[in-house]
């Protein structure tokens, strides 16, 4: 058995797992592997087992050419699926390019109040957002604590990004739509793009260029 991973680095924004998609509405971008976990066939006619992998936790859509053919793999609930391969040619590492890798609004379990448990999101409109959060966001293992203090009006938000450890604050301006607030501020003379998504009563998940992410809890 011999294993080829591909990977693509984009920003990524999951939701919660066992979720309804909403393919209809694009949240953002995502990471994406695959993986080519067996092969076989002979001449003219081969093929391979894969497991293809996103970053998003649930309702993401990862496309890719296979012998410069596209596919596109659709993963519902979690974050991978199986696929199987079939070309003229072996299938190999060199067979497979990512394209891109898109995240989807997820309506889930808690969208229509189903109960009051920490793991359901109710279906508070954008009000959900006001308040404090706090958590720890990053890239693999290299990050720094976070704390947001977000006043809403319509679906406007505005307030306040404390950055503790680097002792810095930047401005909260953005716009809810959904289930997912985005802002922006300059750093540097760089933009950074902040996506707030929501995930339980009392998580949301924290999302920023190159990667960033994180959970923010409200306190």
């Amino acid at each position: 058995m011999r294993r080829f991973i591909l990977s693509i680095a984009l920003l990524w924004l999951p939701t919660a797992a066992m979720a309804e998609c909403d393919f209809d509405e694009k949240v953002g971008s995502c990471s994406a592997t695959i993986t080519i976990n067996s092969t076989s066939g002979s001449k003219g006619s081969y093929s391979a087992e894969a497991t293809v992998r996103s970053s998003a936790d649930s309702c993401s859509k990862v496309e890719y050419y296979l012998d410069n053919t596209p596919h596109t793999s659709v993963i519902k609930n979690g974050s991978s699926t199986d696929e199987t391969f079939f070309g003229q040619k072996p299938i190999s590492k060199k067979s497979i390019q990512i394209k891109k890798c898109t995240q989807f609004a997820s309506k889930g379990p808690g969208s229509k109040a189903a109960g009051k448990g920490d793991d359901q999101v109710a279906a508070a409109g954008p009000k959900y957002f006001e308040g404090r959060r706090k958590g720890f966001v990053g890239l693999l293992i290299v990050g720094g604590p976070v704390e947001l203090d977000i006043q809403v009006s319509g679906n406007r938000a505005t307030g306040i990004s404390d950055f503790p450890s680097n002792n810095a604050s930047e401005r909260i301006d953005g716009t809810i739509q959904g289930n997912v607030l985005r802002y922006s501020y300059v750093v540097d003379g760089d933009t950074q793009n902040i996506v707030l998504t929501r995930k339980t009563d009392k998580t949301l998940s924290y999302r920023g260029n190159a990667g960033i992410s994180g959970t923010l809890t409200r306190y």
